[in-house]
């Protein structure tokens, strides 16, 4: 880009730092979280609200904004060409209030310079900056077109928006999201979700009645399957307190994890049972199940307790004992590359598996385990078979299917046009990279991952007080114009 255009596209930017500042935090500012399906809000309250709200801020810029219930669509106005879709996505994961230190997760706030907010980084910060760059577009008169901004309300969720946006229009020859890294991500990991569970009868072999005998009554860990749980709570009986508490800070001391076990009467909900009930909490940090080693799964933590305790005779031979038992040894805590579930693979284009054991529940009735693990190009269904063998040998029921991998060449026009343009608003130089995360550019052919955040650094995505520069946010607004104009200009 000459420099005459990039000193104008600079300066625009800092002309509407605190007008951008003031439209991100009505975005953020609405918990837009998935929520229960009604008619004109296929997934809740919270999305169809920021929806229309970024479509009210589009149309406030002159620019074309269009809300399709599922998803909502920018574009200049005027301009029916397409030649390129920025995929970015306005829902977000759930946050926890309490474990939050700057702000609250629904209540934007720059501190030094930094927004804080759920949604500051993913991904309303970045797909409210490619809307900007649009509005530069329009406003300096620069020549693009043929960009279509699609602003999803399901990405966290499984992504059926994508699914409605490419039945009704198709998919895209080009596309980049914002929803990742710098400089270019023109690599992404496959990736397999595993459903493990089991089903349980009345009385002892079900946990809803120990009769006596040392039993587990419930577990409750994780919100999502694309976060590291951080919070796990389970319900035991017929293990004194002593007993669970000394056992507890060994598996504290081993994993980091903080454990509290506290005793209660029974009460009613457990007639029949022990007359004193242990509830027992695992505290790690949640983190981006993309990048286990960031956080510390409170999950596998509390498997490796329920291993540790001494159980009787009956209790062990109970399935739900012999069912954590298992799961404790296939997803063992600390173990984030999935070596014991039989899955570590690498090759030296994407590095190594991730895998981490996201939900486990059980209520008496029916114990869920979810694991995500993020699969390097070198994957397949045959490679990755084992897991589902050793669950099913040990008697639970698997579901599972890995997604292949996704890459875009670096010599591509595309990737150098994207490092060129990183390069001119940075001063740094481009680079590609592999992730783990699978983004909305995953099945497209000739689709890659572009910004926003730096690679390697922790904006606590997925996690407590989740947040970002702002000088990164409106250099990444000046970027995404830069890119418009090499793409998109005739």
């Amino acid at each position: 880009m000459n420099s005459e255009n990039k000193e104008k596209i600079q300066r625009y930017f800092e002309e509407h730092r605190e007008e951008y500042l003031a439209d991100l935090k009505k975005l953020v500012d609405i918990e837009s979280t998935a929520g229960e399906a009604a008619p004109g809000r296929p997934y809740g309250e919270g999305p169809a609200k920021v929806l229309e709200a970024a479509v009210a801020i589009a149309e406030g810029y002159g620019l074309k904004a269009l809300n399709r219930e599922h998803y909502g669509l920018v574009m200049l106005p005027d301009d029916d060409e397409r030649k390129i879709d920025v995929l970015g996505h306005l829902d977000v994961v759930p946050a926890s209030p309490e474990s939050w230190t700057k702000t609250a997760p629904f209540e934007m706030k720059v501190i030094d310079g930094i927004a804080y907010g759920r949604g500051v980084a993913d991904d309303k910060g970045p797909t409210l900056a490619a809307i900007y760059a649009l509005r530069a577009v329009k406003d300096l008169g620069l020549n693009a077109k043929g960009v279509r901004i699609f602003m999803g309300c399901c990405e966290e969720t499984g992504a059926a928006d994508t699914e409605e946006y490419f039945k009704e229009y198709g998919k895209p020859d080009t596309a980049v999201t914002p929803d990742a890294n710098w400089p270019v991500v023109n690599l992404e990991k496959g990736g397999m979700a595993g459903f493990i569970t089991d089903k349980f009868g009345e009385g002892a072999e079900g946990g809803e009645s120990c009769c006596g005998s040392s039993c587990i009554l419930s577990i409750h860990g994780g919100k999502a399957l694309n976060i590291i749980c951080g919070l796990t709570t389970a319900r035991i009986c017929g293990i004194d307190k002593e007993t669970a508490a000394a056992v507890a800070g060994q598996v504290q001391e081993a994993t980091g994890v903080s454990f509290t076990v506290t005793e209660k009467d029974a009460g009613p909900d457990n007639a029949g049972c022990c007359e004193k009930i242990l509830c027992v909490t695992a505290e790690g940090l949640s983190a981006h199940a993309s990048m286990p080693e960031l956080g510390n799964n409170s999950n596998t933590a509390m498997l490796r307790f329920f291993a540790a305790l001494p159980f009787d005779e009956a209790a062990r031979g109970t399935k739900i004992v012999k069912d954590v038992i298992t799961l404790a040894q296939l997803f063992p805590h600390g173990d984030t590359n999935g070596t014991a579930a039989g899955i570590c693979l690498r090759d030296e284009i994407s590095g190594e598996t991730t895998c981490c054991l996201d939900i486990l529940e059980f209520d008496g009735k029916e114990l869920k385990a979810i694991f995500d693990a993020r699969l390097p190009v070198c994957a397949n269904e045959e490679n990755t078979a084992a897991v589902g063998e050793r669950v099913r040998y040990c008697g639970m029921q698997f579901e599972g299917r890995m997604r292949p991998a996704h890459y875009v060449p670096e010599d591509s026009f595309l990737v150098q046009n994207l490092l060129a343009a990183y390069e001119d608003f940075t001063g740094e130089k481009g680079r590609c990279l592999a992730i783990g995360g699978g983004t909305y550019c995953h099945d497209i052919k000739n689709g890659v991952a572009y910004g926003f955040e730096k690679f390697g650094a922790d904006y606590h995505m997925h996690g407590d007080d989740e947040y970002i520069p702002v000088d990164e946010l409106i250099t990444g607004c000046a970027i995404y114009t830069d890119m418009y104009v090499r793409l998109c200009g005739e």
